[in-house]
């Protein structure tokens, strides 16, 4: 029997983790000294100016989740039921898990807890992921729900990555735009709220398979001193070693 090829393991993906971690912690740790500043103080004027600059963790969690599905999936038959049926039992089973121990302590602390008041909130927070930093999971199971027919895209459209990071680039800024001027003037109050996080998923994902395009322009000798300062804006996307990731993504 023919020995079974090893897939690569990204040892980079640890490195964006740790950063992305890293980040998370900087941003709630400004954010609660944010509150003891003196307001229209220069310290105060500092944090407003250079904190939003954190917020790049959120969209490269969510890149490093599509790129690790695809390198998994992508060059294999994908079981569309097999893969939702583990997915999300491997992600549901601890976000409810979580949220109903997190949510019993909150209650329990407050001298509050009540089953009465408990099974209302706890209905609320596993379909909303409002409290305690669990909207990324709810965005993660939209992510599962797409996924294979984002692989059927790519691999249908093998010869046009190209032009699919390129609507897809202009589709996430018509959503950001949306999102920016237009949905704070809407009454989104009888819309579903997984229909309000999904632009995270857009633009993060749909361009883990387009790297041998992208690569034609950034791979200027003059990159090397840009990836890090793109990347510590949010442009994760270019911090890479090329060569091993196109290596490994290229159709």
């Amino acid at each position: 029997m023919a020995e079974k090829k090893k897939r690569p393991y990204l040892y980079e993906v640890d490195i964006l983790r740790l950063i992305f971690i890293t980040g998370v912690l900087l941003n709630h740790t400004t954010s609660m000294m944010g509150g003891h500043m003196g307001v229209g103080s220069w310290e105060n004027h500092f944090l407003d100016a250079t904190h939003l600059s954190l917020h790049f963790t959120r969209m490269g969690f969510m890149f490093i989740t599509g790129l690790v599905l695809f390198l998994q999936h992508y060059h294999k038959e994908l079981d569309v039921w097999s893969f939702w049926k583990k997915r999300y039992l491997g992600v549901g089973i601890p976000f409810v898990s979580w949220t109903a121990i997190l949510l019993a302590g909150d209650l329990i602390g407050t001298g509050n807890f009540s089953w009465a008041a408990f099974w209302p909130k706890f209905g609320y927070l596993v379909t909303h992921g409002t409290d305690y930093y669990m909207y990324y999971i709810i965005v993660t199971m939209q992510l599962y729900l797409i996924f294979p027919a984002l692989v059927w895209l790519f691999k249908h459209f093998k010869h046009s990555h190209g032009q699919i990071l390129l609507v897809s680039f202009l589709f996430q800024i018509i959503m950001l735009v949306f999102i920016k001027y237009g949905l704070p003037h809407l009454d989104t109050s009888g819309g579903h709220f997984c229909l309000k996080t999904m632009a995270l998923v857009c633009w993060s994902t749909s361009s883990t398979l387009s790297w041998g395009r992208l690569r034609q322009f950034i791979t200027m000798p003059s990159s090397n001193l840009l990836r890090p300062i793109i990347a510590s804006l949010g442009g994760v996307r270019w911090c890479w070693p090329w060569e091993r990731l196109v290596s490994i993504t290229t159709i």
